[in-house]
C-alpha cells in the first residue's frame, strides 16, 4: 500500500494512523490501521477530514498483513469508545490485553456490549469477553447462544457460569485463557453446559448424567481406553485416523432402552469390547454384543484380539456386518441353531482363514446395491470354508475378493448362484451339483493364472457362459473392455459321466460369446450353434488346438466349420495332430482324405517313428503304395 494513502489524525488525545479506500458504492472512507499514541482511554471518531471511518481494521488482524509487519498491540488501553457505524470484527483480546471495558454506541447495527462483553446481536453469541478487569468470576447471560472462536481467548478469569447450558463452542473459544490452563493442569474433563468440551487424559472416562452432548473435538488429542456413558459419541469423533493415535477400547453403556446404530459404532477404531447395564434391547456376553433374547449376534468388536470364536448355542441369526472388519479372527465355528446369516456378515475379515457354517443355513443372502457387502466378500486370506449341506442359494459377491480361496466343495442341494459370487477368487476348478439351475453374471471369474475348469451338468447352471465371461463389478458394460478368460467346461451326463469337453476359446470376438451362451442353455447341448463361434476365434494357433481338441472329443466333424479348416490347413497341422493325439484319433483325422501325397508320406515317417503301425498302414493305403514296397509294409 503507497504511504500518500496514509493519513495521521488526532482525536481527543489519540493519534491514529488511517489509511484511504475507496468503494464502488460508498465512495471514500477510512480505515483505522495503527494507533501511534493513546491514554488509558481511546475513543474512536466517527469520521475525519469529512470522510467516514467505517473499520477497525489494525495490522495484526488485516488480510494484508505481511510477515515483515510488527505486532500491533495497545498495552495501557483500558477503555475503548466506539461509534455507530464502526465495524469492529478485528477486534481481539491479543490486541488491548488490558482492556477492561467498552462503551459501545446503543445503535450499532452488528453489535451490543454490556460494557465487559461484546455480544453480536443476530446470531445470539459472546463475541469477546475482555481480557482485564476482572480476574474471578464471569457469567454468560441466558440468551447467549453461541461461542465465537475468540470468545474467551486470553482472559483472565478463573470460573466461567453458563447460565444457558446448550451453547454451541468453537474448539478456540478459550485457547490460552487462565481457565482452560487452569483445568487442564486438574486433567479432569471439561463440561461447558451439558456439554462434553474437552478430554485431557486417556484415562478411564465416565460421563456426567446431566451431560447431553459431546463437543466435536472433545477427543481430539486424548481419547480415554475406557469410556462409561449415558450417551453414544459421534461416528466422526471415534475414527483414530482423523484425532489421536490411541483408542477406545471399552464402553460401557448405561442407557435404559435407546436403539443404537451399530454400523456407526463399528466405524470405531480399537474398539475391543462393549458392555451393558440393564438394557432393554441388547445384553453382552463377554463384551460381543447380541439381542436382548441372545438369539442375535449383532457386533463382534473389530479390534476383539482373540484369534477364534465359538458363537454361543441358542444363537439364530448372525446379524447384517457382524463382524465386517474384524481384525484377528482367524477361524469361526457356529452351532446349528443358527439358521440366518445377513449382509456383509463377515466381510473383510482380513486374518478368517476357515469358517465352518450352521449345517441348517439355506441360504447366504445376496449383496445388492441397498445391502452392499457380500458376507464373505474381501476375506482375502480365507481358504477353507465349509458350505452347509441344505444350502440352497449362495449370494452375489458371497465370496468375492478372496484370493486365498482355492478349494470349495458345493452341497448337493444349492439351486442358485448370484452375481460375482466367487469373483476374484483363487479357484482354478469347480464342481457344479446337478440341483444348479441358474448362475448370476460373473460368479465364476476368477482370479488364476491357469485355463479354469468348470464341471457341469448337461441341461442345467443356465447362464454358465456369463458367469465365466463378464465385465467386472462396478464398471459399465458399454465403456469398460471384458476381460475374457478362457475356460474349459467339463460336460457331465445326468448319471455324473463326462460326456464332452467344452471350449471357450481365450481369443474369441466378444459379440460371439453368445452363440456358447445360447447352445449351454438348452435342455441338450447344441453344437450346431456353438460352432458358430469357430470361425471367430482370432488368433490361428488357438483354431488349430480347438480342432485338435474337438477331434479328440470323437465328434463326427463332417459339415462343420471344423472339417473345412481340416482341409485348408490340413498340411500345416498335421504334425500336431500325430504328436499330441492317439493313434484311432489321427486314424480319424486320417479318414477325412485331406493331405496331398507329399504331406501323406510325412504323416506316414512320423507316424512310424511313433510306433504308430494301423496309422501308418492305413496312409499306404491312401499312397496305394502297399504291393509296390511289400517290404516296407512288412517292416511297418
Amino acid at each position: 500500500m503507497s504511504d500518500k494513502n496514509i493519513v495521521p489524525f488526532s482525536y481527543k488525545g489519540t493519534v491514529f494512523e488511517l489509511t484511504e479506500e475507496e468503494g464502488w458504492r460508498r465512495g471514500s472512507y477510512y480505515r483505522i490501521t495503527d494507533i501511534k499514541e493513546h491514554g488509558e482511554e481511546v475513543e474512536i471518531p466517527a469520521q475525519a477530514n469529512g470522510k467516514p471511518i467505517e473499520d477497525l481494521a489494525l495490522h495484526q488482524n488485516s488480510w494484508y498483513r505481511q510477515e515483515s509487519d510488527k505486532d500491533y498491540i495497545y498495552p495501557g488501553v483500558k477503555k475503548l469508545i466506539i461509534p455507530e457505524g464502526l465495524k469492529i470484527d478485528s477486534l481481539e483480546n491479543t490486541t488491548f490485553p488490558d482492556l477492561e471495558g467498552i462503551l459501545l454506541s446503543p445503535k450499532h447495527k452488528e453489535f451490543s456490549s454490556d460494557g465487559k462483553m461484546l455480544f453480536k446481536k443476530k446470531d445470539h453469541e459472546l463475541y469477546l469477553a475482555l481480557c482485564a478487569g476482572r480476574e474471578d468470576t464471569v457469567r454468560v447471560p441466558k440468551d447467549v447462544k453461541k461461542l465465537s472462536h475468540k470468545a474467551f481467548q486470553n482472559t483472565k478469569c478463573r470460573e466461567i457460569i453458563f447460565e444457558n447450558p446448550d451453547l454451541q463452542l468453537d474448539d478456540s473459544s478459550f485457547k490460552n485463557s487462565v481457565w482452560l490452563d487452569e483445568l487442564q493442569e486438574k486433567k479432569e474433563p471439561i463440561y461447558v453446559g451439558n456439554t462434553l468440551y474437552k478430554v485431557f487424559s486417556n484415562a478411564p472416562l465416565t460421563v456426567k448424567p446431566t451431560a447431553s452432548r459431546f463437543f466435536r473435538d472433545a477427543f481430539k488429542e486424548h481419547m480415554p481406553m475406557e469410556i462409561t456413558t449415558h450417551l453414544v459419541p459421534p461416528v466422526n469423533m471415534m475414527r483414530g485416523n482423523r484425532y489421536c493415535s490411541n483408542h477406545c477400547k471399552v464402553l460401557n453403556l448405561t442407557m435404559g432402552k435407546k436403539k443404537l446404530n451399530w454400523s456407526a459404532i463399528a466405524s470405531w477404531s480399537g474398539l475391543e469390547a462393549v458392555h451393558f447395564t440393564d438394557h432393554a434391547l441388547y445384553k453382552d456376553i463377554d463384551g460381543v454384543v447380541f439381542s436382548k433374547d441372545g438369539e442375535t449376534l449383532i457386533y463382534y468388536p473389530a479390534s476383539r484380539e482373540a484369534s477364534s470364536y465359538d458363537v454361543p448355542p441358542g444363537t439364530k441369526t448372525i446379524g447384517r456386518q457382524a463382524f465386517a472388519g474384524q481384525e484377528h479372527l482367524i477361524s469361526l465355528a457356529m452351532p446349528d441353531s443358527v439358521t440366518q446369516i445377513y449382509q456383509g456378515a463377515f466381510m473383510q475379515c482380513h486374518s478368517l482363514e476357515s469358517i465352518t457354517l450352521s449345517k441348517n443355513i439355506a441360504e447366504i443372502p445376496d449383496a445388492t446395491a441397498f445391502q452392499a457387502g457380500g458376507v464373505f466378500e474381501g476375506c482375502y486370506r480365507l481358504t477353507t470354508v465349509h458350505l452347509p449341506q441344505n444350502l440352497e442359494h449362495l449370494g452375489a459377491s458371497a465370496f468375492a475378493g478372496c484370493p486365498a480361496l482355492e478349494e470349495i466343495e458345493l452341497p448337493p442341494r444349492l439351486r442358485m448362484i448370484g452375481e460375482y459370487a466367487f469373483f476374484s477368487t483363487g479357484l482354478q476348478e469347480i464342481h457344479l451339483p446337478a440341483s444348479l439351475s441358474i448362475l448370476g453374471r460373473g460368479a465364476l471369474l476368477f482370479r488364476t493364472k491357469n485355463v479354469p475348469v468348470i464341471y457341469a451338468y448337461e441341461g442345467t447352471a443356465r447362464g454358465l457362459a456369463g458367469a465365466i465371461e463378464a465385465v467386472p463389478p462396478g464398471l459399465a458394460d458399454g465403456t469398460a473392455n471384458m476381460d475374457w478368460t478362457p475356460a474349459v467346461i467339463m460336460m457331465q451326463a445326468k448319471d455324473g459321466t463326462l460326456k464332452d469337453e467344452i471350449l471357450i476359446p481365450a481369443n474369441l470376438k466378444r459379440s460371439s460369446g453368445v452363440y456358447i451362451d445360447i447352445a449351454w442353455n438348452q435342455e441338450k447341448f447344441d453344437y450346431d450353434t456353438y460352432d458358430n463361434c469357430f470361425e471367430d476365434i482370432t488368433v490361428s494357433e488357438e483354431k488349430m488346438d480347438t480342432v485338435i481338441k474337438i477331434l479328440k472329443s470323437g465328434r463326427d466333424l463332417t459339415d462343420t466349420p471344423y472339417e473345412s479348416y481340416l482341409k485348408n490347413m490340413g498340411s500345416k497341422i498335421t504334425e500336431r495332430i500325430i504328436a499330441s493325439c492317439q493313434e484311432d484319433k489321427v486314424v480319424d483325422f486320417l479318414k477325412y482324405d485331406m493331405l496331398s501325397k507329399p504331406a501323406l508320406k510325412k504323416a506316414l515317417k512320423t507316424c512310424t517313428q511313433k510306433g504308430y503301425n494301423t496309422a501308418a498302414a492305413y496312409i499306404l493305403n491312401l499312397l496305394d503304395e502297399g504291393k509296390i514296397k511289400k517290404e516296407t509294409a512288412i517292416r511297418i
